[in-house]
């Protein structure tokens, strides 16, 4: 597998980890417990300028090429493709909504947050579950070494900035909840 791959994989496995911290959020309201919002804003925060703009458009360039050897996952490539363009607006969406509850100027119940809060999870999960899953081993099966540097050279180089060696301070929360309760 190129290092490409290892990293996207590797991605979605922190994504993962940023996931249970939801769900724990997701078990609290289901339990009548005090939700943590600003861990929430955290989370959405991180995946607004990691995932949605660092991950995705990474994967987008790995398509591309995969897209011009192989129709056999057109559709799917579209379609994850499609929702590489849908997710950014879903993650800032929920984003203010979260801002707007914690600060006060929107009221939310604990049912919609609760059904906002699920939906969110749930439409994470499947993306990459169908990456992982469907597309992740036809690209593995199918790009050369060459189609590597070509792909390597288009894309952005960054770092993480919650799992990439240093935590930014923002996020320090968050991976303190991450290691606690998610490792």
């Amino acid at each position: 597998m190129h290092q490409i791959m290892q990293d996207l994989h590797q991605d979605h496995i922190h994504l993962a980890k940023v996931l249970c911290v939801l769900d724990i959020q997701l078990e609290k309201l289901a339990s009548e417990e005090d939700a943590d919002l600003f861990l929430m804003i955290d989370i959405l925060d991180y995946i607004q300028h990691y995932p949605d703009l660092v991950h995705h458009p990474k994967e987008d360039k790995v398509y591309q090429v995969f897209k011009a050897y192989s129709s056999v996952a057109e559709d799917i490539v579209e379609e994850l493709m499609d929702e590489h363009k849908q997710l950014p607006d879903i993650s800032k969406g929920f984003h203010q909504l979260l801002d707007g509850a914690a600060n006060g100027s929107v009221f939310v119940s604990r049912e919609e947050l609760y059904d906002k809060l699920q939906e969110f999870i749930a439409v994470q999960r499947r993306h990459i579950n169908i990456e992982e899953e469907k597309l992740f081993p036809l690209i593995n099966l199918t790009l050369s070494s060459d189609d590597w540097a070509l792909i390597d050279k288009a894309v952005e180089k960054s770092t993480d900035p919650l799992f990439g060696g240093s935590v930014e301070t923002c996020y320090q929360s968050l991976y303190e909840s991450i290691n606690k309760e998610c490792s």
